[in-house]
């Protein structure tokens, strides 16, 4: 920042000269500084929090993670087994619940991933009726992946709510956040902190925004772009479509593999 404020000063007085006066010279200084320090806040805040969304998120979806808990949980079972058997031969009638208790956490599927955990918590919060909410969780990995590409946000923010137009129902975003937050916890348990709870609001709270700005809006949408469909001639519409799959395919090469039959 200090060589591009120096670079962009020495130009602007060898250009200007005597024209440059000192209070445009000290202005141009303090709006450099300004500028500068602003980019440098947003590069480090940001910074940490991407690190922060893209640590916690492996985490929270590593199977590695998930298999040495099933290990530690197998080694606990195993001294307690053992124990029990100590137990068991020093007493006369050992106790029956013990074993069963061990057997039954065994035979427990504990969520390892965030999809799973999630489906989990909106059961236990009763919540698991919210269909919009799995629409969401479809494109929740590719949003947090590309948190720091802000089209690419958009273009899943897009997506989500046409898949949202089409589900009947209202839908509360903010009931997301809890979920969210709550299974992030669970999944992510040692390194959790009071900066990753900040970092993932932060996340939700951009696509909040964007979701909620179209709510409501497509299903209007959708009829009017339907109705002028219907509208056009069947070559325009020929035409039309032509141009639309062309474009679709020179943005996007691999869609053709989605088609039975190339044309």
């Amino acid at each position: 920042v200090a060589c591009f404020r120096e670079a962009v000063l020495e130009f602007f007085n060898a250009e200007l000269g005597e024209r440059l006066t000192t209070l445009g010279y000290e202005g141009l200084r303090k709006m450099f500084n300004y500028v500068g320090g602003g980019l440098i806040y947003v590069r480090e805040t940001f910074k940490e929090r991407l690190q922060i969304l893209s640590s916690s998120w492996a985490i929270a979806n590593s199977d590695g993670s998930a298999e040495l808990e099933e290990d530690s949980m197998e080694t606990i079972h195993s001294e307690k087994a053992a124990e029990s058997n100590t137990q068991a031969t020093q007493q006369t009638s050992p106790p029956e619940e013990a074993p069963k208790t061990t057997s039954l956490l065994g035979n427990q599927s504990v969520p390892t991933t965030f999809d799973e955990m999630f489906c989990f918590n909106a059961a236990v919060m009763g919540l698991e009726n919210r269909d919009w909410m799995y629409e969401v969780l479809k494109s929740f990995d590719a949003i947090v992946t590309n948190v720091a590409n802000s089209y690419r946000l958009q273009e899943e923010c897009d997506v989500i709510s046409l898949r949202m137009a089409k589900i009947p129902g209202e839908v509360q975003l903010f009931e997301f956040k809890p979920l969210m937050l709550a299974s992030l916890r669970s999944l992510v348990p040692k390194g959790w902190d009071s900066h990753h709870e900040s970092a993932w609001e932060w996340l939700w709270s951009n696509v909040e925004k964007v979701l909620q700005k179209e709510i409501g809006k497509l299903a209007p949408r959708g009829r009017l772009v339907s109705r002028y469909v219907g509208s056009m001639e069947a070559h325009t519409k020929e035409e039309v479509s032509k141009m639309i799959y062309a474009k679709f395919f020179a943005l996007a090469p691999e869609g053709q593999n989605y088609f039975k039959q190339s044309s």
